[in-house]
C-alpha cells in the first residue's frame, strides 16, 4: 500500500463523514439519546449541539492522533520502539523503513475508524429518528465485529510488513 494511496484513503472518510453527521444531525431532535442499553433502550441524553461536537472531535480526533503518533516514532530512540523482528528494524539503516510502514498502516487504520464512526453514526441517529428511540442491536453487535476486522486485519497487515526479508539472518543482541 503505496503512502498517497493511505492519505487518498483518509482525506475522503473524513470528509464523508463531516457531511454525513450534519446531514443526520439536522434531522435529530433537539434532545437526542446518546447511551442504549443492551437491549437497546436509551439511557442517556445529550444536546443535539453537545452530540454533535463530541461525534466531530471522537471521530476525527482519534484517527488524528493515530496518525500524529506514528508520524512522532521516527523521532524516539529506536530502543524504545517496540516491534516484531526488533533486532533487524531498528538498526539505523532499517528504522527510516520501519517508521515509514507504521506511517502507512496509520492512514489505513484511521480511514476504517473514520468510516466505523460513519456507520455508528447513522445507528445513533436512526435510533432517534423512531419514539421512544431504540438502538438496533444487531446492527450495534456487527459494528462491533467490524471494528474487531478493521483492527485485526491492520495489525496481521502490520505483522507482514516486519517480516524479516527474505535469507536475512540476525545475532541475538547480548
Amino acid at each position: 500500500m503505496s503512502k498517497r494511496l493511505g492519505w487518498w484513503a483518509l482525506a475522503p472518510s473524513a470528509v464523508l463523514f463531516i457531511v454525513t453527521h450534519f446531514i443526520w444531525i439536522n434531522q435529530m431532535p433537539e434532545r437526542l439519546a446518546t447511551h442504549f442499553d443492551a437491549a437497546g433502550r436509551a439511557n442517556g441524553w445529550m444536546s443535539r449541539s453537545s452530540h454533535g461536537g463530541l461525534m466531530i472531535s471522537t471521530a476525527l480526533g482519534v484517527p488524528g492522533l493515530i496518525v500524529l503518533l506514528s508520524y512522532l516514532i521516527h523521532y524516539l530512540p529506536p530502543a524504545v520502539v517496540n516491534l516484531p523482528n526488533a533486532t533487524y528494524w531498528r538498526r539505523p539503516e532499517n528504522f527510516p523503513q520501519a517508521c515509514a510502514v507504521m506511517r502507512n498502516w496509520s492512514l489505513w487504520l484511521a480511514s476504517g475508524t473514520i468510516l466505523w464512526m460513519i456507520f455508528l453514526n447513522y445507528q445513533v441517529a436512526k435510533a432517534n429518528m423512531s419514539s421512544p428511540p431504540m438502538l438496533n442491536a444487531g446492527a450495534t453487535w456487527a459494528l462491533g465485529a467490524l471494528m474487531i476486522i478493521i483492527v485485526g486485519s491492520s495489525l496481521v497487515w502490520m505483522w507482514k510488513q516486519f517480516r524479516l526479508p527474505s535469507g536475512t539472518v540476525i545475532e541475538a543482541d547480548n
